[in-house]
Order: structure tokens, then sequence, then C-alpha cells
């Protein structure tokens, strides 16, 4: 008799504790999803910056070897993605086509057939480059050789927490580089 007093009380029970623990796992569920979001864009993030980074090497190595076309001050001229006059990887250019090929190759990106794959617009959500002198640069009629001169690559991060407002972060890179 105290059996079946026993059993008619806990009706039920179980069912309420399999409920809780549903719940509880699928919240933990969901808060591992939400980490898994914020780490795939804080990843991305990181590649982005790392891009930049390469890119802006690239640049300063280009102009190294260039070092005439630094010091003629064609470096710091605005970069335009439009027609190549003259593709320097396979033929003899002017120091200046040289540096415009450079530009035009590490901000848009190399030309393949009648696109451009790659450089700061091609990886860089809302890429941009500029390149300044700083300090001794504007000696006419020539710069300064050893004039320090800044790559700057700005681009837009993901937000990474939805708590975050606005549009994504601006963010930027800047490598100073003496040829």
């Amino acid at each position: 008799m105290t059996m079946n007093k026993l059993s008619k009380n806990q009706q039920g029970v179980s069912l309420i504790e399999i409920l809780i623990s549903v719940l509880v796992f699928g919240v933990g569920i969901l808060g591992l999803g939400s980490l898994q979001i914020a780490s795939l864009k804080s990843s991305s993030n990181a590649h982005y910056r790392t891009t930049a980074s390469v890119l802006a090497q690239d640049l300063a190595d280009r102009m190294k070897s260039n070092i005439d076309g630094v010091i003629e001050g064609y470096y710091g001229e605005a970069i335009s993605c439009g027609a190549v006059s003259r593709l320097c990887r396979s033929s003899a250019c002017s120091v200046e086509e040289l540096a415009t090929f450079d530009l035009q190759e590490v901000m848009c990106g190399s030309k393949r057939g009648s696109s451009r794959e790659g450089g700061v617009h091609g990886l860089l959500p809302n890429g941009n480059m500029t390149v300044t002198c700083v300090g001794g640069c504007r000696t006419f009629p020539v710069l300064t050789p050893r004039a320090t001169h800044n790559i700057q690559i700005t681009w837009n991060d993901q937000k990474t927490d939805g708590r975050q407002t606005g549009d994504d972060q601006s963010r930027s890179l800047t490598m100073p580089v003496i040829p």
C-alpha cells in the first residue's frame, strides 16, 4: 500500500525534469552558436588585417626596387584603377610608368583578361590605399632620397557583437617605408 501511495504522488515529476533539462540544453546550444558566429567574424577581421599588411609590404618592396620613381615623387600620386597604359611585368617601362603600374597592381589587383583580381579593392571590404611622404619630400625639383613614406590601407571590419550599433567599423593599417 505504501508503494501505491508513493507512486501516485510522483506522477509527472520526471516529465518536468526532462523539460527543464531540454530548456537548459537549448539555451546552451544557442550560446554556443552565438559564440561561433562571433568567432567567425573575428577570424574574418584578422584575415583582413593580414591581407592589408601583405599588400602594404608588397608596395613597400616595389617602391624599394624603383627608387628613382620614389625620388621623383611618382608614388605619391592619386591612384586610378582605369586602364593601364603599359604592363610593366614583361616590357621595359620608365620609372613613372613602373610607379603607376605598381600602385595600380597593389590597389586594383592584377589584370586578368578584361578584369582585375586581388588588390586592396578586391580583397578588402570598402578598401582604399594612399601613399604620403612625410618630411623633406618636396625639396624641389626632386624628393629627398631617404624620406619616409606612409602606406595607409583602410577597410571595414565586421561587427562582432550584435549590441554594436551603426555601420561596420573602419580600420586602417599604416606602414612607414624608407626606400
